[in-house]
């Protein structure tokens, strides 16, 4: 059974399952929202499972039918992506309700899961709201988003909406065994980041940012703007520097603060020194422009002008909040 092998997420889980084995009339429509990477498809996989199961306790995991929907292979199952461009085509919707039209091959249900649902095109979206307007009978749709906010109110409205939250660092890590402490800090609850930051990439990446962050109060300006430059590449390098040093700020004032910290070994030289040599107005002030750093390189700004601003104005700051 799918959701025996999800980790995290219990409540929701349980609730589906109640609401599947009590209800015998059951909403239409589901969104599933919440972060990426988190197992929001993964669930609806699972609910998709159980509303396809051919037994009385549902899902089994072992019928036909669970085995198949598990491997994706169910007639009566259609998954709609974004996977070969960059929307949701209203092609895609039209053929959709085209299988939808059709009577159940294996059983009485039909099911549909729409992952990125934010990304269907206007027309799609439009071409959708009418089906679930006038849902066919034993059809039942999943939408899965990372951006709620994106899509119609009037298709959110027509489902039962259920939130997901971030996963838990514990639960991250029996899922990405391999991922070390400081990568599961950094991945914000999302099992996708924390895969990510395994790469050697992201392990250099990391220690650029650090030694960077150690030396910006003493480099000289043409090394100040070559490293800037070289950590705001692009816009996933830019944006994983500030994660690194936000965390490693962070710890400097709680530091300050005598609070108990899990630190990385090779963050703590970086943060003892940084707790010692500048008064916490300065450091929580860095805080802030790394806060407006991340919305200017999220805004599409000029990421290296961006970055090289930052530093200018943060050599200064961290300068005048010497604490000796």
């Amino acid at each position: 059974m799918i959701f025996s092998k999800i980790i995290g997420h219990k409540e929701i889980i349980a609730s589906l399952l109640k609401t599947l084995r009590e209800n015998e009339r059951l909403p239409p429509a589901f969104l599933f929202s919440g972060p990426s990477g988190v197992g929001k498809k993964l669930v609806a996989r699972g609910w998709a499972q159980g509303l396809l199961c051919q037994e009385k306790i549902k899902p089994c995991g072992k019928c036909s039918s669970c085995l198949r929907v598990e491997t994706s292979h169910h007639s009566d199952l259609h998954i709609v992506s974004n996977s070969d461009s960059a929307n949701i085509k209203i092609e895609q919707i039209r053929q959709l309700q085209n299988s939808l039209a059709l009577r159940a091959f294996e059983g009485h249900s039909k099911i549909a899961i729409i992952d990125q649902a934010h990304s269907m095109t206007n027309q799609g979206a439009n071409s959708l709201l009418k089906t679930l307007e006038e849902p066919p009978a034993h059809c039942y749709f999943i939408l899965v988003t990372s951006n709620k906010g994106a899509l119609p109110i009037t298709i959110q409205s027509r489902c039962q909406n259920i939130m997901f939250g971030s996963l838990g660092r514990s639960e991250i890590s029996q899922i990405v065994s391999t991922a070390e402490d400081w990568a599961l800090r950094l991945s914000q609850g999302r099992v996708d980041l924390a895969q990510q930051f395994t790469d050697e990439t992201y392990r250099n990446l990391r220690k650029s940012a650090l030694v960077a962050l150690r030396d910006l109060p003493i480099s000289r300006v043409y090394e100040g703007f070559n490293k800037m430059g070289e950590l705001s590449e692009d816009r996933d390098t830019a944006l994983f520097t500030i994660q690194c040093w936000m965390q490693v700020i962070k710890n400097a004032v709680a530091s300050q603060l005598h609070s108990p910290l899990a630190l990385a070994p090779d963050e703590i030289e970086i943060i003892e020194l940084l707790a010692k040599k500048f008064s916490s107005v300065a450091l929580l002030s860095m805080g802030q422009r790394l806060f407006r750093l991340e919305q200017d390189v999220q805004s599409n700004v000029n990421k290296t002008l961006a970055f090289e601003k930052f530093w200018i104005d943060t050599k200064s700051t961290l300068t005048m909040g010497e604490t000796n």
